[in-house]
């Protein structure tokens, strides 16, 4: 049996032989200054033969044939607790209006996870401040 916990509970699951994690987490935000936007944890696959940085560029063509007024503004190696990983900045229109969204893609164990604060551009700036505060606050359990 495979152990899977989550915050409510953990579930033995029985005869499983392999497991591939493709969770999301959306928490809404609310900060102490007023700013509003969505916090995404999202978990998939890393495919052996594939690297973070393929994932990530392929994300990002994606995102350019899908996202109305799509324009990365940045694209780095970066490290938050020792996790090495790729930070990713871009603007899009949703339907709302024009967006922001801050992303850090990772590989950890054998997937992949992603935090993409997404904010509506009047939050873009707290969203992304707050991304990097709370990503420099990360701990990765052991």
């Amino acid at each position: 049996m495979i152990p899977y916990y989550f915050d409510e509970a953990m579930l033995d699951l029985p005869r499983v032989t392999r497991l591939i994690d493709a969770s999301r987490h959306i928490l809404g935000i609310q900060t102490d200054d007023g700013a509003e936007f969505d916090l995404v944890i999202a978990r998939g696959p890393l495919p052996a033969d594939t690297t973070l940085r393929s994932c990530v560029q392929a994300d990002i063509e994606e995102q350019q044939r899908s996202l109305r007024g799509y324009e990365l503004l940045s694209c780095a190696d970066r490290s938050y607790d020792g996790l090495q990983g790729i930070e990713v900045r871009l603007r899009f229109i949703d339907k709302p209006g024009p967006a922001f969204r801050h992303e850090f893609h990772a590989a950890l164990g054998s997937g992949r996870i992603g935090f993409l604060g997404v904010a509506r551009m009047i939050h873009a700036e707290a969203c992304d401040a707050w991304m990097v505060e709370a990503l420099n606050r990360l701990t990765l359990r052991t």
